[in-house]
C-alpha cells in the first residue's frame, strides 16, 4: 500500500476509491500492529473529510480499544490528536444534522470532548514539535468555532499564522471565521475586515498544497469579499497601500499597545482582525452603537463591565511589568537564604498577580450572568467553573437557553473544571497562589533542596517558565470569556428598529 497514492486519491475528492484500498488492506490479517495502527489512522483521515460517520466511529472504537498499545507505538500528543480528530469528525457531522443553536448539554455531550483530546494533544506536544502543534492549533481552532469560542480560534489562527505566515489551513480557516464572528456578534461587518477576508483567500490561493475543491471555496470567498469591497468603494488596486497604512499605523501605537495585540489580550472588537489605529483604546461594551437596548438591567451589566474591564487592564499590565521592565519596582526586601532557588522579586509578583486577577474576572462574569438570569441570591458564592450545575434549577433553567455566546462560556468553564477540565491546573494554582505556597523555580537554574522544604503538601513548586506561558494563556482566556459576556447580554437584549422613545443610549466616557 502506498500511503501517498491513497491521499491523492484523498485531495482529488475520490473518497470511495481511498477507502475501498484501506479496507482491501485491513481484510489482510497478516498486518503488525503499527501497519494496522497505520490503516485506522487512514480510515479517520478519510472519514473526516468525506463526514463519513462509519469510518469515523470504526476509527474511534480503535483508538478506544487499543489505547495502552496504541502509546507503546507513538506519542501520547498523536494518540489524542488522532482520537481528537475522530471525535472531531462525529461532532461536526452533528453540528451539521442538527441547525441551530445548542443546548449546554449538546454541547458537553456532542461538542467538548474532540476539545478535551485537542489539549491534551497540545499540551504534550513539547517545545521542538512545532510542526504538530501547528496541525493541532488549527484543529483545535476548529473545535471552539463549533461550540461558539470564535475569539479564542482566531487566537489559535493568530498565533500559527505568526510563525507559518502562508499556512493555508490556518488562512482559510480564519477568513471563514472572521465572516462567522462577525456575523455572530451584533457587531456589523465593515470595509476592514472585508478586506481582511480578501487578503486571506488570496494569500491561500498561492499555496502550491491545495486539494481543487479547496481551491474552488477558496475563489468563491475571495470573489464574494471583492464584490462586497467593490460595492463600499474600495479600490482592490491599492491593497498593498492599504497594508503598509495599517502597519505603519501600528508602529505609531505605544510599545505596551503594540505588546498587548501581539499577544491577543485586547478588549476591542476591530483588533480581532486588524492592527490599524482603530485598535489604539479597548472599547468593547455590551452595548453597541448600532442596536437599541430597552432593558434597564444592561445599565448595571455595564457597570459590572467597567469593572471587569479595569481588573482585566491591571492584569495585563502587571504581565507586560513582569517581562518587559528593565530595573526592580522595588528592592528593599531581605529573605531567609535557603539555597532552594525560589524566583522572589517584584517582576515576579506582578506575573503571580495578574494570574490571580483573571479569577477574580472570571468569577464576576459568572455572578453577571447569574444576575441578569436571575439565578443567584447576592449572599451565594458564585465560581466561573462551578456555578453551572451547583444547583439543579439553576442548569435546568441555563440549558433551556438558546445562545451561542453562553455556549462559549460554558465550554470554556467545562476546560477549567477542577475534577476533570484539561485546564484544571490553573485553578490548583491559583488556589495555592490565594490559600499555601506556589513556588516559581526556574528550571534551567541548578536544582536546589538542601532542607527538603518542597516535600509538602502545603508547597507547590511550578516552573517560572511554564507558568508565564500558562498566565499568558489565562489572560487570553480570560479575554475571549469576557468577549462572550458581553455578546451573550448583547443577544439577550438588542432590539431592531421600533418606537425607540424608551431606548437606552449606550455612550462611552
Amino acid at each position: 500500500m502506498n500511503v501517498d497514492d491513497i491521499y491523492k486519491l484523498m485531495n482529488l475528492g475520490r473518497y470511495d476509491d481511498a477507502r475501498r484500498i484501506v479496507a482491501s488492506q485491513l481484510e489482510n490479517t497478516n498486518h503488525d500492529f503499527l501497519d494496522l495502527l497505520n490503516l485506522y489512522h487512514l480510515k479517520i483521515d478519510i472519514g473526516s473529510e468525506s463526514q463519513n460517520p462509519q469510518d469515523l466511529e470504526d476509527g474511534l472504537t480503535f483508538y478506544i480499544e487499543n489505547e495502552k498499545e496504541i502509546k507503546k507505538h507513538i506519542t501520547i500528543s498523536s494518540y489524542h490528536y488522532n482520537r481528537a480528530n475522530a471525535l472531531s469528525g462525529l461532532s461536526k457531522l452533528y453540528w451539521s444534522a442538527n441547525p441551530g443553536v445548542k443546548t449546554l448539554s449538546e454541547v458537553k455531550t456532542h461538542l467538548q470532548e474532540p476539545i478535551d483530546h485537542f489539549w491534551l494533544a497540545l499540551n504534550n506536544t513539547g517545545s521542538t514539535n512545532r510542526d504538530i502543534s501547528r496541525e493541532i492549533r488549527v484543529n483545535l481552532a476548529n473545535s471552539l468555532m463549533t461550540t461558539g469560542r470564535s475569539v479564542e480560534a482566531l487566537n489559535f489562527l493568530d498565533i500559527v499564522l505568526k510563525e507559518y505566515p502562508n499556512f493555508p489551513n490556518a488562512l482559510i480557516s480564519k477568513a471563514s471565521f472572521l465572516k462567522r464572528h462577525a456575523m455572530l456578534n451584533n457587531g456589523g461587518y465593515s470595509i476592514s475586515l472585508y478586506f481582511e477576508v480578501y487578503s486571506l483567500y488570496n494569500k491561500a490561493l498561492s499555496s502550491h498544497q491545495m486539494p481543487p475543491f479547496i481551491k474552488q471555496v477558496c475563489i468563491r470567498g475571495k470573489d464574494e469579499a471583492s464584490k462586497k469591497l467593490e460595492n463600499e468603494g474600495f479600490d482592490i488596486s491599492k491593497s498593498e497601500k492599504e497594508l503598509k497604512d495599517t502597519h505603519k499605523e501600528y508602529l505609531s501605537l505605544t510599545p505596551y499597545r503594540r505588546f498587548c495585540l501581539d499577544n491577543f489580550i485586547t478588549l476591542n472588537e476591530h483588533a480581532i482582525h486588524c492592527k490599524c489605529i482603530a485598535t489604539e483604546k479597548d472599547d468593547l461594551q455590551i452595548g453597541s452603537t448600532l442596536g437599541v437596548f430597552k432593558n434597564p438591567e444592561i445599565l448595571k451589566l455595564e457597570l459590572l463591565f467597567n469593572r471587569i474591564k479595569s481588573e482585566f487592564g491591571l492584569a495585563r499590565w502587571l504581565y507586560f511589568r513582569s517581562q518587559t521592565a528593565q530595573v526592580q519596582e522595588y528592592n528593599d526586601l531581605i529573605f531567609t537564604e535557603l539555597y532552594d532557588n525560589e524566583e522572589s522579586d517584584s517582576l515576579i509578583e506582578m506575573l503571580r498577580t495578574s494570574f490571580r486577577t483573571c479569577y477574580g474576572i472570571l468569577d464576576k462574569l459568572a455572578y453577571g450572568l447569574c444576575k441578569f438570569y436571575g439565578l443567584a441570591t447576592h449572599k451565594e458564592n458564585i465560581l466561573f467553573e462551578s456555578f453551572w450545575k451547583s444547583k439543579e434549577d439553576r442548569w435546568t433553567k441555563l440549558n433551556e437557553k438558546k445562545n451561542l455566546h453562553l455556549s462559549a462560556i460554558y465550554s470554556i468553564a467545562c476546560d477549567l473544571n477542577t475534577r476533570n477540565g484539561q485546564l484544571k491546573e490553573f485553578k490548583m494554582w491559583r488556589n495555592n497562589l490565594e490559600h499555601k505556597v506556589l513556588v516559581l523555580k526556574n528550571s534551567k537554574k541548578l536544582d536546589l533542596d538542601p532542607y527538603q522544604l518542597y516535600d509538602d503538601d502545603f508547597i507547590m513548586v511550578i516552573d517560572y517558565e511554564s507558568f508565564k506561558s500558562k498566565t499568558l494563556h489565562l489572560l487570553q482566556l480570560t479575554r475571549a470569556a469576557i468577549f462572550s459576556f458581553a455578546y451573550c447580554i448583547r443577544l439577550e437584549t438588542i432590539e431592531e428598529g421600533g418606537d425607540d422613545s424608551f431606548a437606552i443610549s449606550i455612550n462611552q466616557k
